[in-house]
């Protein structure tokens, strides 16, 4: 899709997210999802999950349990909270989703079926607005959404404050609109009423360019940075079909006033492109040395890039930011970028996944990711790597390692006990990369382990285990084809990270687990003994079945 904190200040913010992750998981089984692809690596992984394992996750003894029927596609990823008292009652596990009609909804996550108990719902046009209409919007073509864009990007939960984030987009007018708006929300998660002088139109100038709704869409899940006060960051890019190419964004608004100035950064402010899209995924947050400083890493489409001669583009780029916006310390441009600009090579077309620490003892900080190009990227987030290429793209790259001749990747790869799970966007294998520093050519060892199933969308896989007993791992995907409207339903697949032999597959048992058709780039959310799902018409929750089944 051609879519100032001091040093100990950034240790205080790493010390408070510990803290609300181990709080999170202080409740023996009970766990909250509370962003995109569970946590700011961007890895995937819940590593306190005790209800599902290898043994029960099965078409005789799990399936699905419930499903409730929404006013529109799910392209959010469902977040979880546990523990919550609503309407004067304690739930111990409640899910949110979020719609392109711009709705909101909870729901109990242990509701018992055939149908899943809502327990709030709010709508977030305000008079005289409508979701965003695809006949009008990006020059007739969202191309990549469609019928209509609402809260498109995952939201993020503040279990401290009790709020979520989200963004809604709406146009006025129900026809040819007269205009459009992107606004950002601090709703309650007991009763999505407005926190924190909510909503707030997105908008803002960087440099010599000015932020326009008409022509973004905001894909990338949002991503919250604890401290006091809380900062929320907000990614963008263009809208496929746009007549004009603009800059990718960053805005990071302050979590306790949004109604204060956000501070903005721009991908490409001297040129076009470098949309921040990246199948969804949110921003990562890490470090990049033992006990240093917090960076935002992510990845950017196809756009100008500059950065090598001293300029402010980062097309087709990893980028290495400060959290206050104000510095791009370190970049890593792969040398062709001219020709992946040329032929749609968005090098940020998967988001990108932070590898933990020491992993590799020669390169004890990196990040991987992968693009349209067919290549997966590793990369050291100390000295990324920087370019070595040309406008004829030759040259040679400075990053850690580049596996080529894959095919596109449009997804952001799950980590798991030294390993990396990947899917291609074309018909081609879930596949299992072992990472090690006995891998010649490395850190990933290129022959991977495959599974049976192929997958013909961009699959962000997820994976759910009990602490270190790495006989209950289960790898989580869901199948989808790339239809905007219409299509196969989705498939809800379970695999053996160990073998990716396939222990589950809801379309198994006839029709009994089967949910709507499927979103693109769907991530499933795996908590507390329930697997959530979102569909172009439903939302589904799976789990151990009342009694054992036979299914023909």
């Amino acid at each position: 899709m051609t879519p100032d904190t001091p040093r100990t200040g950034y240790r205080a913010s790493l010390i408070v997210v510990a803290a609300i992750l181990l709080l999170a998981s202080s409740v023996v089984g009970q766990v909250s999802v509370t962003t995109q692809h569970n946590d700011v690596s961007r890895d995937g992984l819940n590593t306190h999950e005790t209800v599902l394992t290898t043994s029960n996750v099965n078409s005789s003894q799990f399936g699905k349990i419930c499903s409730a029927t929404v006013d529109g596609q799910i392209y959010a990823q469902p977040l979880v909270l546990t523990n919550l008292t609503i309407n004067g009652k304690k739930y111990p596990s409640v899910a949110y989703v979020e719609t392109q009609n711009d709705s909101v909804y909870a729901f109990d996550a242990n509701s018992p079926g055939p149908t899943c108990t809502q327990l709030l719902f709010t709508n977030l046009l305000q008079t005289g607005e409508y979701p965003v209409n695809c006949t009008y919007f990006g020059g007739e073509k969202c191309g990549t959404v469609d019928p209509v864009i609402g809260i498109l990007g995952t939201p993020v939960i503040d279990p401290t404050n009790n709020v979520m984030y989200l963004v809604a987009q709406s146009q006025v007018g129900s026809g040819q609109p007269t205009s459009y708006i992107h606004r950002v929300h601090a709703l309650s998660i007991t009763t999505l009423a407005e926190m924190f002088n909510g909503p707030v139109e997105v908008s803002g100038t960087y440099q010599n360019i000015t932020f326009t709704s008409s022509n973004h869409i905001q894909r990338p899940g949002l991503l919250l940075e604890p401290g006091s006060p809380s900062k929320v960051f907000i990614a963008y890019s263009k809208i496929d079909g746009s007549s004009t190419d603009p800059s990718g964004w960053i805005f990071r608004y302050d979590g306790e006033n949004l109604n204060a100035a956000p501070t903005i950064f721009a991908t490409a402010p001297n040129g076009s492109g470098a949309g921040i899209w990246q199948d969804g995924a949110g921003l990562a947050l890490g470090v990049d040395s033992a006990g240093g400083r917090s960076y935002l890493f992510f990845g950017t489409a196809d756009g100008t890039f500059d950065a090598a001669s001293g300029g402010p583009d980062y097309g087709d780029s990893f980028v290495k930011l400060t959290t206050d916006l104000s510095t791009v310390e370190g970049y890593f441009t792969p040398f062709t970028q001219a020709c992946m600009f040329t032929n749609d090579e968005d090098y940020g077309s998967g988001g990108v996944v932070l590898l933990p620490a020491n992993l590799i003892p020669a390169y004890p900080y990196i990040a991987v990711s992968g693009d349209k190009e067919g290549s997966i990227y590793v990369v050291d987030r100390g000295t990324p790597g920087g370019y070595g290429g040309s406008v004829d793209c030759l040259g040679v790259d400075s990053n850690v390692q580049t596996i080529t001749g894959l095919p596109q990747i449009h997804n952001t790869p799950a980590y798991w006990n030294g390993s990396l799970f990947f899917a291609p966007t074309q018909p081609g294998p879930l596949s299992r990369y072992t990472i090690s520093s006995s891998c010649s050519p490395g850190p990933i060892c290129t022959t991977p382990l495959e599974a049976k199933v192929n997958f013909p969308g961009g699959v962000s896989p997820s994976i759910s285990v009990n602490g270190t007993n790495v006989s209950s791992a289960i790898l989580w995907t869901i199948w989808g084809d790339r239809y905007t409207v219409g299509g196969p339903a989705a498939v809800l697949y379970a695999f053996n990270p160990g073998t990716m032999a396939e222990i589950y597959g809801s379309n198994e048992c006839g029709t009994a687990d089967v949910p709507g058709a499927a979103v693109k780039f769907s991530v499933p959310t795996i908590a507390n003994g329930k697997v959530i799902i979102g569909t172009q018409t439903d939302f589904d929750i799976y789990g151990e079945l009342a009694s054992s089944r036979t299914c023909q």
